[in-house]
């Protein structure tokens, strides 16, 4: 038994749908390594997944979490060692290189995202849309990215979203995502002290 410590009233909350979620539009976004879990597959049969969980950075989606089911060990050898190559890209994305066996070290850890969205059945018959991580990119590979694209953009003059954006890592710097109209696409560290969005 849970003692709650107030008065619940089921008629004045909106029922949400269990495991619901918030789908944000496909796009590129600057995220926290979170947390992650390892758990049994549905099949139950020795097969584990490592369900990684990404928390956005900035802007109206901020603190919104994403999750991403890596098969890191699984009979499958093609889905166990594509499932490890992504650990990999997330190893990269967050700017750690050595050996390890605990992923907290990837924790609090800044990287930027792109996410698509994709529809899927769901138990009841419906049609659902979530996230899924496309790739997984450090703050420099985004910037190179983009500046290549801001470049491209500006030489066939076409638009490109001038608005630029503020983004903030766990330990409370704040980068700014530049004007990329004017090939100047970056996430640039606008705090103090070392931090992996360099």
């Amino acid at each position: 038994m849970s003692t709650l410590g107030f008065e619940f009233n089921p008629q004045q909350v909106m029922p949400e749908e269990a495991g619901s979620f918030t789908v944000v539009p496909a796009g590129d976004y600057p995220a926290i390594y979170k947390s992650d879990e390892k758990k049994n597959t549905k099949a139950n049969n020795g097969n584990q997944m490592l369900v990684v969980k990404l928390s956005l950075a900035d802007g109206q989606f901020k603190g919104t979490e994403i999750q991403d089911n890596l098969n890191v060990i699984n009979r499958n050898e093609v889905a166990q060692r594509i499932a490890r190559g992504t650990l990999s890209a997330y190893a990269a994305a967050t700017g750690y290189t050595q050996p390890f066996g605990d992923t907290t070290v990837l924790y609090g850890r800044p990287l930027v995202v792109r996410l698509t969205v994709e529809e899927y059945d769901k138990n009841d018959g419906s049609k659902g849309h979530r996230n899924t991580v496309e790739k997984r990119m450090s703050v420099a590979q985004w910037n190179a990215e983009n500046q290549q694209v801001a470049n491209s953009a500006a030489s066939g003059n076409q638009g490109m979203n001038s608005q630029p954006i503020n983004h903030q890592s766990g330990n409370g710097q704040t980068f700014v995502q530049q004007d990329q109209a004017q090939g100047q696409g970056q996430f640039q560290n606008q705090g103090s002290g070392d931090s992996a969005w360099g």
